[in-house]
């Protein structure tokens, strides 16, 4: 298979200094928990109170009551913050060693990481490194995909305003919008912000300058 994706005459024939790519699902990967930095009042993983350093595993979901706060550290650095009245899910946290016996945890070494967070209420804002990952740093909302390979941005559920709304405002760097379980999409560049609702074309536009 391998062969026949980087189109090799003959796999027993690999020059040095060849580059091939390989398919992720092939590559060796482990799921593992990422890590809550920072918990301000009342912050709760699967129910149950959480405080510094408690881990977060694939699966799980990390909640903050009204004024509390959480900031979680995934794997390759990268932090997401809970802001108040929010509930996520990390989906998926799994770490893919590139070399055998790999041990780095920075995402810039032996292994990269494949990181999706599900927001299911409130907001989160994401501070992604900027590292080599397997795929793209992803928040999905019930509407949307979040992707990122590095940049600073917010994601969250206009509850108040439309049920199935989902709002992302970028600080730095570029995402891509896309309408869940649709072809329609966007990119958003740093100072842009972005609105999707299912059946529209994502609009796009500047944010608003911080208050002097």
């Amino acid at each position: 298979e391998v062969a026949r994706i980087n189109r090799l005459p003959d796999p027993n024939r690999i020059r040095p200094g060849q580059v091939l790519r390989i398919p992720q699902r092939m590559l060796r990967s482990t799921p593992v928990p990422a890590r809550l930095v920072s918990a301000e009042g009342d912050v709760r993983v699967e129910g149950a109170p959480a405080t510094v350093g408690s881990p977060v595993a694939p699966g799980q979901r990390l909640a903050t009551a009204e004024a509390s706060s959480a900031v979680l550290q995934l794997g390759d650095g990268s932090r997401v913050k809970l802001t108040p009245a929010s509930e996520t899910t990390l989906a998926e946290h799994r770490r893919f060693d590139l070399k055998p016996n790999a041990t780095a945890g920075d995402g810039s070494g032996d292994s990269v990481f494949a990181s999706t967070m599900r927001l299911l209420r409130g907001g989160v804002e994401v501070l992604a490194t900027k590292v080599l990952r397997a795929k793209p740093l992803e928040v999905e909302t019930p509407t949307a995909v979040i992707g990122v390979r590095g940049t600073e941005y917010r994601v969250h559920l206009d509850e108040a305003v439309e049920a199935t709304a989902t709002g992302t405002e970028v600080l730095d760097g570029r995402v891509r919008a896309d309408l869940a379980q649709s072809n329609a999409g966007a990119d958003v560049a740093a100072g842009q912000g972005a609105r999707l609702r299912p059946g529209q074309a994502p609009l796009v536009v500047a944010l608003a300058p911080a208050p002097d």
